[in-house]
């Protein structure tokens, strides 16, 4: 897995997409503790599929999304969680 902000992430090939019912994206498998990430509220089993105004489908866009806002200290994430969309802002 990739790490971005204190979240490990892997892209989702079409069976996973398949089995967890989801839209294109990354699905975070782990969120460290005490990192962005989680203070963002990220959990294991979101899938994230947009930073901002880009969507997202491997751990390399949402890495290029939050470089790109690095002056921002800030970006929105669309996420999916057991079907549900939400939005989380990461700050860093």
């Amino acid at each position: 897995p990739t790490v971005v902000a204190g979240a490990q992430v892997v892209p989702m090939d079409g069976d996973l997409r398949e089995a967890m019912r989801a839209p294109a994206g990354v699905l975070v498998v782990r969120v460290l503790p005490g990192t962005p990430a989680a203070e963002a509220g990220l959990r294991s089993g979101d899938v994230i599929t947009a930073a901002g105004s880009d969507g997202i489908a491997t751990p390399g866009a949402l890495h290029r999304a939050l470089l790109r806002r690095l002056d921002e200290r800030s970006v929105p994430l669309r996420v999916e969680r057991r079907g549900r969309a939400k939005e989380l802002i990461l700050r860093w």
